[in-house]
């Protein structure tokens, strides 16, 4: 555990030091980010998910130098992280380009689908749905599952990604709650990933905290809401039991709910799914609440999700996790 923790401290260190160069970076590209009205921030570029990979690889780096547990299980998963390297590189691309370029919502989703698709190729895939005792036979009904959630939590974390610090601060509770998860599962590549994530996240939410002088851009949203949901089918692969789906979708509650809201919303005015609205969570807070207490609101609403997930892993039964589930 103490190995764990060592390589959190590492990743937060080069997110905090990393952090100040890419926001440099985001400024000599004009890459900058924009308000929910739909105007430019001139003075906050947007490329922080560049920060987080940074921070992380580097981490990864300093950890091959360290004779310890975590080192030698880190090279035995070595493949296993690289061939999960290529869809998430492709996601990053494809929000480097968005936040510099601008790519239209069917760009997105193509490119988002088929980085889903190959990690369902790559052998990561929805094959158990506990919760209705029920283990799917059909490759065609996994690869559907699979691409679905991934694509879904990718865009959730986007959606989420309109309040300083918030995604960021999400996405590191969600991460924590993974984590926990794969250490009591034995997982330990979910173990390694999630607790650098996590390490990364905590560096870089002190310059995206409001008032933000970075912002994750779709560059980190969409990076972020992509890898969390991988780490969650890893993480579901590993048991068979009600824990299974459970744990992730409650972990990811607050994205989710957020998520279906607006789908629905826009269905029901007739909105197309693609175009923004001021309707979330966060803009509701916001009509009582400065963007702090708001975040910090979303926080603990998170933080509650987060622990109501692992207490799911206590439960004896299905009755209980349910009631967990429904609280």
């Amino acid at each position: 555990m103490r190995s764990y923790l060592g390589l959190f401290f590492i990743a937060a260190l080069f997110s905090w030091l990393v952090t100040p160069a890419v926001r440099t970076l985001g400024h000599w590209l004009q890459a900058y980010g924009q308000a929910d009205d739909g105007r430019e921030h001139p003075h906050i570029p947007c490329l922080g998910g560049l920060a987080i990979l940074v921070a992380a690889l580097a981490a990864w780096g300093v950890l091959l130098f360290l004779p310890n547990d975590v080192r030698a299980r880190f090279l035995s998963e070595w493949r296993t992280m690289a061939v999960l390297m290529a869809p998430g590189t492709l996601v990053l691309l494809l929000g480097v380009y968005d936040d510099l370029v601008g790519a239209t919502p069917w760009q997105k989703l193509i490119i988002e689908t088929l980085a889903a698709g190959m990690v369902w190729w790559a052998g990561f895939r929805i094959v158990h749905l506990p919760i209705f005792g029920y283990s799917i036979h059909s490759l065609f009904l996994s690869l559907l599952l699979t691409v679905f959630w991934i694509v879904a939590m990718t865009n959730s974390f986007n959606l989420i990604d309109g309040l300083d610090g918030l995604a960021t601060g999400i996405a590191f509770f969600v991460t924590l709650s993974v984590f926990v998860v794969s250490l009591i599962q034995g997982n330990h590549f979910v173990c390694i990933l999630a607790i650098t994530l996590a390490g990364a996240l905590l560096g870089f939410l002190r310059f995206n905290f409001s008032p933000a002088t970075i912002f994750l851009g779709d560059t980190g949203s969409l990076f972020l809401g992509f890898v969390l949901a991988t780490l969650a089918i890893h993480t579901s692969q590993k048991s068979s039991t009600l824990l299974a789906i459970v744990v992730p979708f409650v972990a990811f509650g607050l994205p989710v709910f957020d998520t279906s809201l607006t789908v629905v919303r826009r269905f029901l005015s007739g909105r197309p799914l693609f175009v923004g609205d001021h309707d979330h969570i966060h803009h509701r807070l916001l009509q009582r609440l400065s963007p702090r207490a708001a975040a910090l609101v979303l926080y603990a609403l998170t933080a509650l999700f987060s622990l109501g997930s692992l207490l799911i892993i206590h439960s004896t039964g299905n009755l209980v996790a349910l009631v967990a589930v429904l609280a």
